[in-house]
């Protein structure tokens, strides 16, 4: 399951009902929501404190992380949470505190419930054959020109109705030479979208598939 996010129970102030024993955030059939790249940094991960005898948000005092990497020890987080407001906390994760499998933070604070929370990291490399890359059988290559100028940078897509209501491949971005990789089927037809600041895009441009040599 692709960017699963649990966030344990806690009971607010007593005989209050207990809050869900989980949240999660996954790629299931409401969509993708979130994901997190394995050993890349994370800026801002969010979370919030309540207050174990109010059950109001902490809106401040001192918050301490830790981290643990695939059931190893537990080590503290490089970064101290900071409070955003209304009881929301952000931390920031090194790349180095990501590099697993799976993440367990633990974040404590001295009037406020422990809040442990984990997920699962992707491989970037993988996700993309996966999922942005195409269903299809074959490895295709196409080249974005405008005037016969390759378009580096350019945000490409492929659908397969004029419409675009159908993407299955993309939104990647094509290389130094204007290319970019797809796994399509050698022999279909598809159409192409491409966008870029400051030129005039392509929106639909049909295209039968070849197969790479």
């Amino acid at each position: 399951m692709l960017g699963t996010l649990l966030l344990d129970s806690c009971v607010v102030g007593d005989g209050q009902a207990p809050w869900p024993r989980t949240f999660a955030l996954d790629a299931g059939d409401g969509g993708l929501i979130g994901v997190f790249e394995k050993g890349e940094a994370v800026q801002g991960l969010a979370f919030g404190l309540v207050d174990r005898g109010t059950g109001e948000p902490v809106t401040s005092g001192v918050c301490t992380a830790f981290v643990t990497l695939d059931n190893g020890l537990q080590q503290p987080l490089a970064a101290v949470p900071a409070h955003k407001g209304n009881g929301q906390w952000t931390v920031d994760l090194t790349a180095d505190e990501t590099n697993a499998d799976v993440v367990g933070l633990l974040f404590l604070h001295h009037d406020g419930f422990p809040v442990s929370l984990t997920f699962h990291t992707v491989d970037y490399e993988d996700e993309v054959g996966n999922v942005l890359l195409g269903p299809g059988a074959d490895r295709c290559t196409v080249t974005v020109l405008a005037d016969g100028v390759p378009v580096a940078d350019a945000d490409v897509w492929v659908s397969t109705d004029p419409a675009g209501a159908h993407v299955v491949a993309g939104v990647l971005q094509t290389d130094s030479e204007g290319k970019r990789l797809f796994l399509l089927d050698a022999g279909n037809t598809y159409y192409l979208w491409w966008q870029k600041d400051g030129w005039n895009s392509i929106l639909g441009q049909r295209f039968i598939a070849e197969a790479d040599d």
